[in-house]
């Protein structure tokens, strides 16, 4: 080990000398390196060398499932991978509410990525835009039998040019922006749009003898968009009535639309992860198309007609079912072949239904019980875990934090500790369920 530098050639080393390295730093101790070791089987460590830097081990996640979701008239069960211990829960109960009483459709509309070509200060806008378009034919034909020559062959490749201008505050100057629509098939298709865009770039430069800055793929992938719509039937009018106050609530106000959003980003992300997806850019996307008209809104919206109460969603969610994680992770793999998905269109469509489906929930739950009770009711297994109950114990603690919840409206991880204590000096029942 480097004296001057016990971090130099960190990256080098094996996963086992690096966890060495690591105990002589007194970073981590003997247990920590036990559980680094055996949390997954080493054949997962192994492949994680191959996707990041400095791997220590894998951090193994909950892969659930929904199972029976209705979808486009069919069923589909929806892996995911997620913590929070409500998500899957409340979309498990969704999901049957919604055979029994609803109806669920998804489309999904166009394929391409886009990636931007930068000119930070345009001379002139209008030659830029007039040059650009007159040679996008000839431009698109070069990339497509060049750097996307394998897209193409599948179908794909470089589709359009689009050519913006950016308004600066004052005198500033303007800025351009240079769009290239990249049909992306069932690939996600960041890696590709970078190449093109990069080999875009001297040409360009060539044409217009303007000075490109930047070139890099655009997570906002509003050429691709994706729907849902929630049509639930005979639905109480008191429910229905305080699910439309909380939806427009959202609709309204950008601090509730932000705890609004997360919660359908809770089943999306769950359902991008369990596929090996970016669930990052899928993140960025949707909540950038959520403030696409000035201000921060509702990623859904909910009506009514009748007794029927009715919800849609609809964003940019591009997904890829071929290369990268995806292709490599066995996980990602079965979750693919579990959902029978083909088409990267197919799984953004069922996501984006997920994520519908998750935002039901969480309104129903506004509307009757209330988010702390649902939320907490589920808590209460975690908190059993945590306070060191051993199995013979999980039980009588558990039913003893039920009852607190029941009485006070709020149950914490002191709750838990002070029941099993009691347990354990030899009260038949916790003292603090008396």
């Amino acid at each position: 080990m480097s004296s001057s530098d016990p971090y130099s050639g960190f990256y080098r080393l094996s996963r086992q000398a690096r966890l060495t390295r690591l105990l002589e730093l007194k970073l981590i101790d003997d247990a920590d390196y036990a559980v680094l070791v055996n949390a997954v089987h080493s054949d997962y460590c192994d492949q994680a060398e191959k996707l990041i830097e400095n791997v220590m081990g894998c951090f193994p996640m909950p892969l659930g499932v929904v199972p029976g979701v209705k979808l486009d008239g069919a069923e589909v069960s929806v892996p995911m991978v997620v913590e929070e211990t409500s998500i899957i829960a409340a979309l498990n109960r969704t999901a049957k509410w919604v055979r029994t009483q609803g109806t669920l459709t998804t489309s999904h509309q166009g394929n391409c990525m886009i990636g931007q070509l930068h000119i930070p200060y345009v001379r002139d806008f209008s030659a830029l835009k007039a040059t650009v378009l007159k040679h996008e034919a000839a431009v698109l034909a070069q990339l497509n039998e060049t750097v996307l020559m394998g897209l193409a062959a599948r179908g794909g490749g470089a589709q359009a040019l689009v050519v913006r201008c950016i308004q600066r505050p004052g005198d500033a100057g303007d800025m351009a922006v240079i769009h290239l629509h990249c049909a992306v098939c069932d690939a996600m298709g960041a890696n590709l749009v970078n190449m093109a865009v990069e080999a875009l770039k001297p040409h360009i430069e060539a044409l217009t003898q303007e000075s490109i800055q930047t070139c890099i793929v655009s997570n906002l992938s509003d050429t691709q968009m994706t729907r849902a719509t929630l049509v639930m039937n005979a639905i109480p009018s008191e429910i229905q009535a305080s699910i439309l106050k909380t939806a427009e609530f959202a609709e309204l106000d950008p601090y509730r639309a932000a705890t609004h959003n997360k919660g359908v980003m809770n089943a999306i992300d769950a359902v991008m992860i369990a596929t090996g997806n970016d669930w990052r850019a899928v993140e960025a996307s949707v909540h950038a198309y959520a403030a696409r008209a000035g201000q921060y809104q509702a990623i859904t919206r909910w009506t009514q007609s009748g007794d029927q109460l009715i919800g849609h969603f609809e964003a940019p969610i591009s997904v890829g079912i071929v290369g990268g994680m995806t292709a490599a992770h066995p996980m990602a793999k079965l979750a693919l072949k579990m959902m029978g998905v083909k088409h990267a269109s197919q799984l953004a469509r069922i996501a984006a239904a997920v994520g519908l489906m998750q935002n039901l929930a969480a309104l129903n739950a506004l509307a009757t019980d209330g988010i702390v009770q649902g939320h907490m009711r589920l808590h209460i297994d975690n908190l059993v875990m945590a306070s060191g109950a051993k199995t013979d114990e999980m039980d009588a603690v558990r039913t003893c934090l039920e009852s607190v919840l029941t009485a006070t409206k709020k149950v914490t991880l002191t709750d838990a500790m002070e029941a099993l204590s009691a347990l354990r000096v030899g009260h038949v029942q916790p003292i603090t369920c008396a």
